[in-house]
């Protein structure tokens, strides 16, 4: 069988013919319509409106219906006559007061679009002086200008001509509102194209929003939130949709869909926006540009055969590739940005990032894919990765926060921390010192004897899982010595006391934990002669992969005649029983920055990721040479990353006060 070609999804569908100027009546005009002249019209115009105000509006509707008329209508206007009458119009804007806004109206549905530069030329004069003269028209000229910056998918092949004439006008208006450009956030909001618009839709409008803030840049944070609210929305969709599959499904759409790396190896390609002008002649006809080329604008997925794929994985397969194209615009914004702004504005950046982390993405517990936005932003600058951490920390090991919140910000900490490539050593040993240190004082204010009701404990157990989800990735450079052999036998400095923490009686960490890291943790620690753990991890109680809060609390512990009643241990007094009991599965199954399934965005991850090898075979005498504590840490430029000196405070009280 010939192999199938692949499938292209186009910017511009030619699901309509381009629209142009159509040819108007050659009949005779009357009226109005027979002027021909600027100075004609105004003098109409003004007589119009006058007369309007006296109570007299025949003259004032009539202009408004002639506005209204389209070729081939009759007494509709040529381009050569309605620019004149653009044009008239700018000469009577400081009479347009808001009893005339119906002939405004009118003039903001004029498709000028598809008209000459000349007309447009005239066209943006006559917004540029109508805003000018009237505040309480901007809105309406905005929401018109940002309403066309949904149309690239539409209708129109040249779009990205059209974009830079919007743009023109926009940034134009912008410069003469003394207020700024904030009100064109709530009209962007309100035109973002919904989640199950198609992905062209999609791409130029994030496109656009970019565009837009390099002349209001007062915007960003706000825009940028927006459109990672958007781009939540669709990972979110999509693993909800993954979760109620059945496990044949499942493993179809990893084949199908997020095979990035295996199979078909489909390859993503999002192609610069090109600038053609003119789009038209003189008589407003279509040029042909280099736009009706097949490789254009498009964003092409050489996807595998379709055939033998199931249904669910064809239908979910765009939306992926939707995510894809979104986060991947994202991404190469933040890139750009690094280039083009300086450190300051850099600075800035990151701190609205982190904003929008702490109120979106935290109590956000079904993404897969998103969160990269965070973990790449990091890299862009030798203190992030410690501004990232210090959010985490503050955060997870606050009291007074929802212990939902407290265990995300963790598994985030943990997850980061084993994962990133950019950080040194000292800032590793720095945070697993100050986590131990916490998990330490932890057990000696709750260890009573009784053994601990794990859904009231999360953000201990989420706490434990991340220090030992990060010795599992850097357990080789953790335990290396001075001369660059292994050590055997016993914790680094910075673990030291980790062991009374993971045997503790009451709270038996490793049988909460997720059972895959603990087991891989429990191989380690006995390969290098620390400790084995096994008896820790053995018993009713450990979680099974899918194990829910229903299947904890019925688990039978009658069996273990060495573990009495769960006590009534203390509450943060923000969560319900139900939100702890979420807290315990998603020990088990949330690694917020395991790999990133979608090949484009994948490009900008790679190069900063930790990827897991596994190692520290038991037959080796100085650990496994595959573990990823050797990884190369990258660019020169993050090494000497460490801690704030306020983070590397360990007291109850001085933890506290970071609130």
């Amino acid at each position: 069988m010939a192999a199938k070609q692949a499938k292209t999804v186009r910017f511009s569908p030619s699901t309509k013919p381009p629209s142009s100027p159509a040819t108007p009546t050659t009949e005779p005009r009357t009226g109005p319509a027979a002027l021909d002249n600027v100075r004609s019209i105004t003098m109409y115009i003004q007589k119009a409106l006058n007369a309007k105000a006296q109570g007299d509006p025949s003259d004032y509707f009539e202009i408004i219906t002639l506005l209204q008329l389209r070729p081939p209508q009759r007494n509709s206007l040529s381009a050569e006559a309605l620019v004149l009458w653009v044009r008239a119009f700018s000469q009577v804007v400081s009479c347009l007061s808001s009893p005339f806004h119906s002939v405004v109206d009118a003039l903001l549905a004029i498709d000028w679009t598809v008209q000459d530069d000349a007309f447009v030329k005239a066209y943006a004069h006559l917004m540029e002086n109508l805003v000018s003269a009237h505040a309480f028209y901007v809105v309406p000229v905005a929401k018109m200008l940002i309403g066309k910056l949904r149309w690239g998918a539409e209708s129109l092949p040249q779009s990205h001509a059209l974009f830079d004439r919007i743009h023109a006008i926009l940034s134009s208006i912008v410069r003469i509102i003394p207020t700024g450009p904030t009100f064109m956030l709530p009209l962007l909001a309100e035109n973002f194209p919904h989640k199950r618009e198609e992905l062209s839709v999609q791409v130029h409008y994030v496109r656009n929003i970019f565009r837009i803030l390099e002349y209001a840049p007062v915007l960003r944070d706000k825009a940028l939130a927006l459109i990672i609210d958007r781009v939540l929305q669709i990972d979110v969709d999509i693993q909800i949709e993954l979760e109620e599959m059945d496990e044949e499904v499942w493993e179809d759409v990893q084949r199908a869909v997020f095979n990035a790396d295996a199979g078909g190896n489909p390859d993503t390609h999002i192609h610069p926006l090109p600038s053609h002008t003119p789009l038209f002649d003189a008589n407003g006809r279509a040029l042909p540009t280099e736009l009706e080329s097949d490789s254009d604008d498009d964003i092409d997925f050489d996807s595998d055969d379709e055939e033998g794929i199931s249904p669910v994985a064809i239908e979910i397969k765009p939306t992926v590739e939707k995510l894809d194209a979104m986060l991947r615009l994202v991404l190469q914004f933040l890139k750009d940005y690094r280039v083009k702004r300086p450190d300051e504005d850099l600075q800035e950046l990151f701190a609205g990032l982190l904003d929008v982390f702490d109120a979106a993405v935290l109590s956000t517990h079904r993404m897969r894919c998103a969160q990269f936005i965070w973990f790449y932003a990091a890299s862009l600058h030798v203190d992030f990765p410690g501004y990232f951490v210090t959010a985490l920390v503050r955060r997870g090991l606050d009291d007074q926060t929802p212990d939902m919140i407290r265990v995300s910000a963790i598994a985030y900490l943990g997850s980061f921390l084993a994962r990133f490539v950019c950080v040194d050593l000292p800032f590793v040993r720095d945070v697993l010192g100050l986590l131990n240190n916490w998990a330490g004082q932890y057990v000696d204010q709750y260890e009573d004897g009784k053994a601990a009701d794990p859904e009231r404990h999360g953000p201990f157990y989420a706490v434990v899982q991340a220090v030992v989800y990060v010795f599992c990735f850097r357990w080789e450079k953790l335990l290396e010595r001075e001369d660059g052999t292994v050590m055997r036998g016993r914790w680094p400095a910075e673990l030291v006391g980790f062991h009374r923490v993971l045997t503790s009686a009451k709270f038996m960490p490793l049988k909460i934990c997720s059972r895959s890291i603990c087991e891989e943790f429990n191989r380690l620690t006995r390969t290098q002669e620390i400790f084995n753990y096994f008896q820790y991890m053995d018993g009713p109680t450990v979680l099974s992969r899918h194990a829910s809060s229903t299947s904890l609390k019925s688990q039978d512990t009658t069996s273990d005649a060495n573990i009495p009643p769960a006590p009534a241990s203390p509450t943060n007094g923000h969560g319900t029983s139900g939100a702890t009991t979420r807290t315990v599965e998603r020990l088990e199954a949330f690694f917020p920055f395991d790999p990133l399934p979608l090949p484009a965005s994948k490009r900008f991850i790679e190069h900063i990721y930790m990827e897991w090898h596994g190692g520290g075979d038991e037959s080796e005498s100085e650990g496994g040479t595959g573990s990823l504590a050797g990884s190369s840490v990258g660019d020169p430029m993050f090494l000497g990353v460490s801690l704030e000196d306020r983070m590397l405070s360990t007291s109850l009280e001085e933890r506290r006060s970071w609130r």
